[in-house]
């Protein structure tokens, strides 16, 4: 009887690298799906969709149950379903940003400390020019800090038209910023004697009426402790042929620059 063992075949089964490349693939269609939205090129979001349905599965790995989720949600209720739910969202996740990371909160600080600063002592009335309200998130600050001085304020929002400057549609509500700041300042006592709206294209011709104000080694420092620079690889320092500029770096990289000039 011959007893020579008979070769056993084996099966191959897709393993750990067919998933792997799964999961990236999906990663790249869900980001270029992103990408077709926002660019407003519904049908071809429509097929990339289309292709992220083929590849999921309600039992796969978190990404393909959340995309599988998405899609079942697309199908239920339409195409504006991620920008309904991003703005929805938006306020929270601004607020998380501002927070976390010094940009914003650099800009800001930089901002009212130069207005402070270059404040003349027997001035009654501030007269504050926003190009970008926002939020209105940079003014609690100063607001507070003008009602200790007893200072009233006078406020001019630039509201920019439609067809200038790369519109785009606003996600904050003019409006609901400038009741809450209007509310804020009856809260601290601070007379806000006028609010001005103007609308604005962006060729604004400002002229050669300005110096600069320079940097004082105080708002450097107060700027230093905003952004953490000891426990951090953000870094402040003072630059501009004039000195007026603060400049928020990551390690030597300039980040953001805000320059203060005066009439």
């Amino acid at each position: 009887m011959d007893t020579t063992p008979i070769p056993q075949s084996t099966l191959e089964l897709p393993g750990e690298e067919l998933q792997l490349e799964n999961q990236v693939s999906l990663f790249h269609l869900l980001k270029a799906y992103g990408e077709a939205m926002d660019g407003g090129q519904s049908e071809l979001a429509d097929v990339i969709m289309r292709c992220v349905s083929e590849r999921v599965s309600p039992a796969g790995e978190a990404l393909e149950c959340l995309a599988f989720n998405l899609c079942h949600d697309l199908e239920k209720q339409g195409d504006d379903y991620i920008k309904r739910e991003s703005c929805r969202n938006f306020e929270l996740a601004f607020m998380a940003f501002y927070q976390l990371f010094p940009y914003g909160r650099f800009a800001h600080f930089a901002a009212n400390s130069a207005i402070l600063e270059a404040l003349p002592a027997d001035a009654e009335t501030i007269h504050i020019v926003d190009f970008d309200l926002g939020e209105g998130i940079q003014w609690p600050p100063l607001i507070e800090d003008l009602a200790h001085l007893q200072k009233a304020v006078r406020l001019t929002a630039i509201k920019w038209k439609k067809d200038d400057c790369n519109w785009a549609p606003m996600v904050w509500s003019f409006d609901a910023a400038k009741r809450r700041l209007l509310d804020l300042a009856r809260c601290f006592g601070l007379n806000l004697k006028k609010w001005v709206e103007m609308k604005q294209g962006c060729n604004l011709e400002l002229g050669n009426v300005f110096e600069g104000w320079r940097v004082s080694r105080v708002s450097l420092e107060e700027a230093r402790e905003v952004v953490g620079d000891e426990q951090s690889s953000y870094g402040v320092r003072i630059g501009g042929d004039l000195g007026n500029e603060m400049i928020l770096q990551w390690k030597s990289t300039p980040l953001v620059r805000v320059s203060t000039w005066r009439k």
